[in-house]
């Protein structure tokens, strides 16, 4: 049984992964130091640099606001449920509402995009104590803010995937595998489960 400690956190992106396959958090955290690099981790993270760069200049109309102001990188935790982020963009309106926005190398929205974007939302939430009921996906491929809907329902959801993650990691347990074997061709993890 693993001994959790009081500094001990998840991250965002741990949300995403735990979404796409159980067994991505169970490698992180309790078999660390093995995650092997890939090369479209790497163009992720250019791409994303490069985003960052394009977004400076663009207007505020994808999300659907006329004026406002940004912010790149934003730094986000919360305490209560152990999470901490990097939001890639942060809209701030004149009027007060704040909207997360994560870059995806996408071209399509997927749920465990829409699970890390509710985790942001709610961290926002509880750093800034504003109602966050939407955010945006950026599909970098297609130049195209997706908009996603939040709220309430969607942050008990993420709670309730906290506890379970937490529950593995605790526990030590390696998870079954994800039930879409297809996702298994591409990933970085494959060789070490010999059960798929």
């Amino acid at each position: 049984m693993k001994e959790i400690h009081e500094g001990d956190h998840l991250i965002c992106t741990d949300i995403n992964h735990y979404s796409f396959c159980p067994r991505f958090l169970f490698y992180e955290h309790c078999l660390t130091g093995i995650r092997p690099r890939t090369g479209m981790m790497d163009i992720g993270k250019e791409e994303h640099e490069e985003e960052e760069f394009r977004a400076k200049r663009r207007t505020f109309t994808a999300y659907e606001v006329a004026e406002g102001e940004r912010e790149f990188r934003v730094r986000l935790y919360s305490p209560k449920w152990r999470l901490v982020g990097i939001l890639d963009e942060l809209v701030k309106t004149p009027d007060g509402r704040l909207y997360p926005v994560e870059y995806k190398f996408s071209s399509t929205v997927r749920d465990p995009h829409r699970l890390q974007l509710a985790g942001y939302g709610m961290l926002i939430q509880e750093q800034f104590g504003v109602d966050v009921p939407h955010g945006f996906i950026y599909l970098i491929p297609k130049k195209k803010a997706v908009k996603v809907p939040l709220g309430e329902a969607r942050y008990a959801e993420i709670q309730a995937i906290l506890t379970q993650m937490w529950t593995i990691i605790e526990q030590e347990q390696i998870p079954p595998p994800t039930p879409d074997r297809a996702k298994c061709a591409s990933c970085e993890f494959r060789r070490f489960c010999n059960d798929v």
